[in-house]
């Protein structure tokens, strides 16, 4: 499963996310590839018992990218992707 999540300042307060949060839940996906998340959101995945690869770069205000699985990930290789002066560590 893939998604955009939207950055919180672009979504309609947590309601989107609460949706999000319950297809996951019902669906239960091998994997999800999922775009502008925070830190929280990355948190919550992992209390859930989700595996995370979280992308290497995040915006200064703290969105960013993870693969995330209900299996462990074997091993795993990241780039830096400093692909903008938006991204940092």
């Amino acid at each position: 499963m893939t998604t955009n999540v939207l950055a919180p300042q672009y979504a309609d307060g947590a309601s989107p996310r609460a949706v999000l949060a319950r297809e996951i839940q019902r669906q239960d996906p091998d994997v999800l590839a999922l775009q502008e998340v925070t830190r929280e959101d990355v948190a919550a995945l992992v209390d859930a018992g989700r595996h995370v690869a979280a992308h290497p770069r995040w915006s200064a205000d703290g969105v960013g990218a993870v693969l995330a699985a209900r299996r462990p990930f074997g091993h795993t290789v990241t780039d830096t992707l400093q692909v903008t002066e938006r991204t940092v560590r």
